[in-house]
């Protein structure tokens, strides 16, 4: 009789049933282990970024046997743990062209502009250094106004001669507040173009950073077709891509805010794209110029006596020195008033000296300070480029890979980074220290400081 026939003990049955699962219980399945995912390369890429020499290293051929049952597990895991990446923007950045121009607006024609004549146009068409100079003609017109009005300084040669001493002074103060609204001019018309300069560079690195993305992701779809790593190391490529296009934008809109800005700021067409000149895209040693205002001999006394001329100091000086002589040309309450007017001037200048002193000193150390910044980056730069030779060398000897060299170029582009914005701060920090001596002029570049520092 069949163990399985209708005739069967219930029983039976029950008790096979029960030792099935046992069995089953018993047997343990295997389990399958997941993969690791790719490494993915840095999302802080900067600056511009040397090629490899060389085409790109080919990975070994994989029979299409080995390689079948691999694309079948890879396939069910990306299913599983990678969302589909959006195709429409992958493309949108692989066609993707460097161009100084922003990505959106209605913008004209590109403008180059320099330094120089940032300063120059500050200090013709700054709208603060043009009520100056209008205060300064209304000063003399005044002057004159006064004396002639008043029939009894005329009677009096002692009180005449005064007054036109006192005058005379008066109206030097107001050209000596001229400068100060000129100096203020050309240090806030610098500061701007430095951040002009910084943004465009930025809006570059961030490009640069995109055609590195762009080459990674060669190698991750070659890595991936030949059978050597999963999908999961192309897409998360392509979503490190994305990241570094949000960045690229975020600059450009950075780089034409700071274009708008310093064309307010000189009054100049705001559909004109301002272009740093000095900026070199082609030398990756170069791209911004060094500026070197100061001799090394230049000490914080000798920087605190240069100081003492400023155009505001010399203006409290001659507004205290017209005081005094007014105050000789008058008589009773008006005397009282004057006097009281001067002591409360002499407080004020004491109170500026005391902050010039102080700009001084800080003005000085950030300079030093930059100095020895720029210097420190520097020598990072050049062992970063002997990094990437002895990887590039290395990598045709078989013993780094491709991506050691693509790791090893991003060293050399940050450090290539932090060698431009040492560059632009020591730049801005001179500008500032000659703004605190009061030597900053709007032909800064082509000719000299007015003044032996030696």
């Amino acid at each position: 009789m069949s163990l399985f026939s209708k005739s069967h003990s219930p029983n039976l049955t029950l008790s096979l049933a029960i030792g099935l699962g046992l069995l089953l219980s018993q047997t343990t399945l295997p389990v399958l282990a997941a993969r690791p995912a790719s490494k993915a390369l840095p999302l802080d890429v900067l600056s511009p970024m040397p090629t490899v020499n060389g085409p790109l290293e080919k990975p070994a051929k994989i029979s299409r046997a080995s390689r079948k049952p691999f694309a079948k597990s890879e396939k069910m895991e990306s299913n599983a743990t990678v969302a589909p990446s959006d195709a429409s923007v992958i493309a949108e950045v692989l066609k993707l062209k460097w161009q100084a121009a922003p990505l959106y607006g209605n913008v004209g024609d590109l403008q180059k502009i320099g330094l120089e004549k940032v300063l120059k146009t500050a200090a013709e068409r700054n709208l603060s250094v043009r009520q100056a100079e209008a205060q300064a003609k209304e000063a003399e017109a005044q002057a004159k106004d006064l004396i002639e009005s008043n029939p009894l300084i005329l009677l009096n040669p002692i009180q005449l001669g005064l007054m036109k001493q006192a005058e005379s002074a008066n109206v030097q103060a107001t050209r000596s507040h001229v400068q100060v609204a000129r100096q203020k001019a050309l240090l806030e018309s610098a500061s701007r173009y430095y951040t002009l300069t910084q943004a465009y560079l930025a809006k570059y690195s961030a490009f640069q950073a995109i055609e590195q993305g762009k080459t990674q992701l060669k190698v991750e779809e070659s890595r991936f077709l030949s059978g050597e790593s999963d999908r999961f190391g192309v897409t998360q490529t392509e979503m490190a891509l994305i990241d570094r296009y949000s960045r690229y934008m975020s600059a450009d809109h950075a780089y034409y805010s700071a274009s708008v800005a310093l064309s307010n700021f000189l009054d100049l067409p705001e559909d004109k794209v301002l272009v740093p000149e000095e900026v070199s895209l082609q030398s990756e040693i170069n791209m911004v110029p060094t500026l070197k205002l100061f001799p090394d001999s230049l000490t914080l006394e000798k920087a605190q006596k240069v100081a003492l001329t400023r155009p505001d100091i010399q203006e409290f000086v001659l507004r205290r020195e017209a005081l005094q002589k007014l105050i000789k040309a008058s008589f009773g309450q008006e005397k009282r008033k004057r006097e009281a007017d001067l002591k409360q001037l002499d407080l004020q200048a004491e109170q500026g000296v005391d902050l010039v002193s102080a700009a001084v000193n800080r003005a000085y150390a950030q300079v030093q300070t930059a100095k020895k910044n720029l210097q420190l980056a520097q020598q990072r730069y050049e062992l970063a480029i002997s990094l990437v030779h002895q990887l590039e060398v290395s990598n045709k000897a078989g013993f780094s890979s491709t991506k050691d060299v693509l790791d090893g170029q991003l060293e050399l582009a940050r450090s290539n980074s932090n060698l431009i914005e040492a560059r632009l701060g020591s730049n801005l920090a001179q500008i500032q220290l000659a703004y605190e001596l009061g030597l900053l002029q709007d032909e800064l570049i082509s000719h000299p400081l007015p003044v032996n520092l030696l």
